[in-house]
């Protein structure tokens, strides 16, 4: 069982995905999609408090070899705002190919696109964090 709950961001250029796992369960699920507005961080913080998030995970876009992106530093300002708005870890994790995953098996999963994102950000930090 997994001690802390966690939301896991897929930061896109339109909008934002979201996933959730819940203090003492494995289960990751969907939680939504917000716009980029200037009312994202409002919210994100409202969720913090309400669901007793203890550690965010964003993906970061790391090109194919491993570097930066195109959109790298818009994560990185994002995360920057965000952390001024919460006062709990902030990790980034590799998100290469989630976004090409989640678009193969969405329509199996339900969840929009932008969520499965998050979703598999969240799986790929959990495996990382269970192997040590």
């Amino acid at each position: 069982m997994m001690k802390e709950s966690v939301l896991a961001i897929d930061y896109g250029s339109k909008r934002v995905g979201c996933a959730l796992r819940k203090k003492d369960t494995e289960v990751i699920f969907p939680w939504g999609v917000l716009k980029r507005d200037k009312t994202i961080f409002d919210v994100l913080a409202i969720l913090v408090q309400k669901e007793e998030i203890t550690r965010i995970v964003v993906g970061l876009p790391l090109s194919l070899r491993g570097g930066e992106s195109h959109t790298y530093n818009q994560v990185l300002q994002f995360i920057t705002a965000l952390k001024k708005q919460v006062s709990i870890p902030v990790e980034t994790i590799d998100e290469r190919f989630t976004t090409k995953e989640a678009l193969r098996d969405y329509v199996e999963s339900g969840a929009s696109v932008d969520e499965r994102a998050a979703q598999l950000i969240l799986e790929t930090y959990d495996r990382r964090h269970a192997l040590g």
